[in-house]
């Protein structure tokens, strides 16, 4: 089953929330939420400190697409220079 796979949904559960709890502890809508834990959206950057400490997860695992495109930046960044 999917769900079981996604770290916020998991952690939502275990902490006994519901979605709009979570969202309103989290500072964001229960659309937004809802979204991320269907892995219909990708965490939000301003987002994913929170996120990664509460499912104690690393951020490079919660977006790996970030840590991508820091590596590409950094390369452009050095090649630049």
């Amino acid at each position: 089953m999917h769900d079981a796979l996604n770290p916020v949904k998991a952690y939502r559960l275990a902490a006994g929330l519901r979605v709009r709890e979570l969202a309103e502890k989290w500072g964001t809508s229960f659309a937004t939420l809802s979204r991320i834990e269907n892995g219909t959206q990708r965490i939000p950057e301003e987002l994913l400190p929170t996120i990664a400490e509460a499912t104690g997860r690393t951020p490079a695992e919660l977006r790996p697409d970030l840590v991508e495109r820091s590596k590409q930046l950094s390369e452009m960044l050095g090649e630049s220079q």
